[in-house]
This record gives C-alpha cells, sequence and structure tokens, in this order.
C-alpha cells in the first residue's frame, strides 16, 4: 500500500512505536523498491524516492511531535497499540487531512486502550469510512498448526487469547486493580518525596527488570516513569541510577530476595553516592498488593501518562500467578512511600 500511494506520487509512511521496531518496516519496504527501476534509498532516513517522486518513509513513533509536518497520502500504524494516543490524534491525523489520505492500523491487542477504540468505530454503522477486522494466529498458513498447541499449553490463558487469538482482554475479575481506577493526568504537583522501585529480575541472564518511579503529594500515590528494562544487572543499576538523577529522587529501594548483597554491590560499582535500600517481603504477594490497590480504589493512584505494559500487569495478574516485574515494583515503591515501609525487614 504504501509503495503504490508512493507510485502515485503520494507521500506515504510505515510508522512503528519504535525505531527498533520499524526495521520491519523498512526490510519490506526496501524488498520491493529494489524491484522497481529509477528508485533511490536513503538507509539513513528510511526514506525511497520513487520515479514519479513520490516517497515512502519508515518512521518511529517514539516522539509524537516529530511527526508532525507536511501532509500524507497513506500512514501505516504497526503495533499501533503500543503507541502513544497523541502520534494519531495529534500528529498522524491532521497530517492525513492535508491530502485526505488514508489509515491502516495494525497491532496485537493490547488491553482496552485506544487501539481498541478505533477498531470499534469499524464495527459500527455509524462510521461507514472505517473497517476492522480480526486476524488469529491460526489464518496464518505459514505456522505449524503444533507450534500454536503448544503454546496453549504453556501460556497463562488469557496471554494466549491476546497474543494468538486477538482478543481485546478486558480487566482479569480476580485482579486486584481495574483500569477505571487508574487516573491519568499529565504532570504531577510538587511531590514531597521520590522513589525509584526495582524488582530484579529471576535470573541474571537478561530477564527483565522492573523499574518504576513513584512520587507522593499528600495523601495521593504518583506513578512517574516506568524504565523497566531487559539485561544484565549493571545494565539495570546504570537504568535505575540514571532515573534517580533524572528525577532528584530520594532513595532506589530493591527486593533482595532474588539477589541479596550483590545488588548493593552493583549498584556501588556504578555510582556509590546513590542511596540504595534493600527490602525483603515478610508476607506473601497478594498481602503486599492488597493495600497499594486499595490506594487507586479509593481514588489516589495516578499516572502521569500511559504506561501500557504496567497497567497490563495490574488489571491482569491475580493471586496465585507468578507476579510480573513491573506490578512488584509498584508495589515496592507504594509500600515504602505510602505505608511507610511497613511489611518490609
Amino acid at each position: 500500500m504504501c509503495v503504490e500511494a508512493a507510485l502515485r506520487g503520494g507521500r506515504a509512511w510505515w510508522v512503528a512505536p519504535s525505531y527498533k521496531m520499524a526495521a520491519v518496516g523498512w526490510r519490506g519496504l526496501r524488498m520491493l523498491a529494489q524491484q522497481i527501476p529509477g528508485t533511490d534509498t536513503s538507509h539513513s532516513e528510511r526514506l525511497i524516492t520513487f520515479f514519479s517522486g513520490g516517497t515512502a518513509q519508515v518512521r518511529s513513533a517514539d516522539d509524537p511531535n516529530s511527526l508532525r509536518g507536511d501532509g500524507l497520502n497513506l500512514a501505516v500504524l504497526d503495533e499501533c497499540a503500543y503507541m502513544k494516543e497523541a502520534a494519531w490524534s495529534e500528529a498522524l491525523r491532521p497530517a492525513l487531512s492535508d491530502r485526505k489520505g488514508g489509515a491502516l492500523f495494525i497491532s496485537t491487542p493490547h488491553g482496552l486502550n485506544w487501539f481498541r477504540d478505533l477498531w470499534r468505530l469499524g464495527e459500527n454503522d455509524e462510521y461507514p469510512d472505517w473497517q476492522s477486522w480480526t486476524f488469529k494466529t491460526s489464518d496464518n498458513p505459514f505456522i505449524d498448526p503444533d507450534e500454536i498447541e503448544a503454546a496453549r499449553r504453556t501460556l497463562l490463558g488469557r496471554i494466549f487469547r491476546q497474543e494468538y487469538e486477538a482478543d481485546f482482554l478486558e480487566d482479569n475479575p480476580g485482579a486486584l486493580w481495574r483500569r477505571a481506577w487508574i487516573k491519568q493526568v499529565i504532570k504531577a504537583p510538587e511531590l514531597q518525596r521520590i522513589v525509584i522501585a526495582v524488582d530484579p529480575s529471576v535470573t541474571s541472564t537478561g530477564d527483565e527488570w522492573g523499574i518504576i518511579a513513584v512520587g507522593v503529594a499528600g495523601d495521593d500515590f504518583y506513578v512517574l516513569e516506568d524504565a523497566s528494562i531487559q539485561g544484565s544487572p549493571r545494565t539495570a543499576a546504570q537504568a535505575a541510577i540514571s532515573l534517580y538523577h533524572k528525577l532528584q529522587a530520594d532513595v532506589i529501594v530493591a527486593e533482595k530476595n532474588q539477589g541479596g548483597e550483590m545488588i548493593t554491590v552493583t549498584f556501588e560499582t556504578v555510582d556509590r553516592s546513590v542511596p540504595v535500600r534493600l527490602v525483603h517481603a515478610s508476607r506473601g504477594k497478594q498481602t503486599r498488593a492488597e493495600p497499594i490497590s486499595v490506594i487507586y480504589e479509593q481514588g489516589r493512584g495516578y499516572h502521569v501518562g500511559a504506561f501500557p505494559q504496567l497497567e497490563d500487569e495490574m488489571c491482569q495478574w491475580e493471586p496465585g500467578q507468578p507476579s510480573p516485574n513491573r506490578m512488584d515494583a509498584l508495589v515496592w515503591g507504594g509500600t515504602e512511600l505510602m505505608l511507610g515501609g511497613s511489611w518490609l525487614v
């Protein structure tokens, strides 16, 4: 579609949530362009100019403001459920209006976010310009059905439904949080205290570390940033310490169950000046998480922006399941700020 629009002299963009993810679209565009005489390819700009004068370019939605500019004939939003809504509503949609262009949204579902809202327009007769489709992994003739069944046996049912059956997952009835409880704000007020909470990877070989920045203003709790990262202990320590300095936080708290004194030593090798306090739970995960979920239920839990991965973990995890790292870090930070570190030994 992008190439066809460009061959007609139009301007087409393939947009992905990050520069790295955009490589998928770039490979496809290059492969097609190589078969068409008279094209000029700029690898640095990920831009292909055709003999017609039209262009097809791959862009990242990391910074929605970077997508503002001249009009577009076509925008393809790849994995758009993982983009900030502003990339569409504040940048790409206005650019399409200049030329009465069209858009194609492609994504695995990611909770009940803005992508689901747009998808539902295609099911509504009041919006004849919109169409929606759903395809399961089993609809793909190039994927072995035995592989799909293997995934079904090993994944949590809700995750399999989302990733393989393209279901928009609503809140898990057994979860401790509800999306309706989460209040989103553009900016936090003046905060009395800021904590960087770290939930270590289960292994030291590259699993994800939960790194969540939280703050408190009066009786209200604020999630400021999600810097969770996949990598080594040193990589995680660098990310947490960088966030500590950026937000001028008061302390880093990290669970010692999954690393003990190794965590302290690793953080000290990166920056000895940063205060790091190891915490250890004397009670189970559900008991620790419930008071933090109550804060949200009471309307005192705020997120400065949207944190889709964290919010999915909060609203899908239920007691008895392995707890995800982002949510665990949130609970550590909330316990430190809102409960004075109680239940921690």
